[in-house]
């Protein structure tokens, strides 16, 4: 039984690794930009374990947004078009609502893996991953280790297991977001 986890957990961790390979791969030459365009359209975040706000279905709320009209002119026809402009504040308001829901889901997707519940083992692992504007998750890599395995390859999991997560609302202008989580296994 113990060499059949141990056989899981080595295809796993060989899946994972071919994933974070392929998606480098993909990265590169997908996006063949210069490193000034990437950044135009990509926003990291750190994330923190602390949950800011309450537990969070919907990312923003368009009768909320403070109406700002913008007038701008069709091309063709030559009517005017009023638009409406989000306001820097509720722009971070979203983004910090947002970010705390992808906090929230990898958090309720994390398991504590038994065997190192059974041997006393805790810790906490930084896992950096990027998704894209779909909520599909580009790229995940593990940024410092906990010291064990068993931790890091849950970790890791949880992001997968999370995902796709919701899509990154249109209000925070970026193509993909990038975070930096901070996962902790503690035993109570």
């Amino acid at each position: 039984m113990k060499t059949m986890a141990v056989q899981n957990s080595n295809i796993v961790y060989s899946a994972l690794l071919i994933s974070i390979i392929l998606h480098g791969v993909f990265l590169c030459v997908s996006f063949g930009g210069s490193a000034s365009d990437m950044q135009k359209h990509t926003l990291n975040v750190t994330m923190h374990t602390q949950t800011m706000l309450p537990h969070i279905e919907n990312v923003g709320d368009a009768t909320r947004f403070k109406n700002n009209p913008v007038q701008s002119v069709k091309r063709q026809g030559g009517t005017m078009a009023s638009q409406y402009m989000i306001s820097d504040e509720d722009s971070q308001t979203i983004t910090m609502r947002y970010t705390d829901m992808i906090r929230q889901r990898i958090q309720e997707a994390l398991v504590y893996p038994t065997a190192a519940r059974k041997d006393g083992i805790e810790g906490k692992t930084y896992i950096k991953f990027t998704i894209d504007k779909y909520g599909n998750v580009l790229i995940v890599m593990l940024v410092r280790s906990s010291g064990s395995g068993l931790l890091d390859d849950a970790a890791l999991k949880a992001i997968h297991s999370a995902s796709p997560f919701p899509p990154i609302p249109e209000a925070i202008g970026k193509e993909r977001m990038t975070f930096v989580q901070g996962l902790t296994f503690t035993l109570k």
